[in-house]
């Protein structure tokens, strides 16, 4: 019997949004080799748009399975790192590039942990920063090989089984617990 915590019921819309990204990305690759007006730098803009908005649906994958699992947990940042505390990891360098990309075009500054992580990978925190310079381009390339979408993907399906092994017994107390 499958457990109704452990189960993923989220990661099917997940990778439909993936999906999708991921072909309009195909798309606009095109385009620039049939369009005489179609730069690259319009291209790399475009992109840091779509990969912008992976981060933040794989930000809310994240928080999402986080509460389907903790549901009165009111620090969902303490379970982006499982095991190691001492260092950043790749769950939280996504959710700082989703945070970035929310608030880069806002007024002031960005709050103390995104600019912590991006600082930590040696990415730029500068709102204004070149597109060449962006900590979007940037942060995806270190989550990826090849820059394939797909290994994003993995990195969240691999922190998921992660959280439900570390903290299985924890999970299924409370469950219990919200059944009573």
């Amino acid at each position: 019997m499958i457990n109704f915590v452990e189960f993923d019921y989220r990661i099917n819309n997940l990778m439909l949004i993936i999906e999708s990204f991921e072909n309009t990305r195909v798309k606009l690759r095109k385009q620039i080799e049939a369009s005489d007006w179609y730069s690259n730098e319009m291209y790399v803009t475009e992109l840091e748009l779509l990969l912008g908005m992976i981060f933040i649906s794989l930000q809310n994958y994240i928080n999402g399975t986080i509460m389907d699992w903790f549901p009165r947990l009111k620090d969902q940042h303490l379970k982006y790192n499982i095991g190691k505390k001492e260092e950043k990891n790749r769950i939280e360098l996504i959710i700082a590039l989703a945070n970035y990309y929310k608030h880069k075009d806002s007024s002031g500054n960005l709050y103390p942990n995104t600019m912590k992580a991006l600082e930590y990978y040696n990415l730029s925190t500068d709102k204004d920063a070149d597109i060449v310079n962006s900590p979007i381009l940037k942060g995806f390339e270190l989550l990826s090989e090849n820059w394939k979408i797909d290994n994003l993907v993995d990195i969240v399906k691999l922190w998921r089984k992660e959280l439900w092994c570390f903290d299985e017994a924890k999970i299924m107390k409370e469950a219990i617990n919200e059944q009573a």
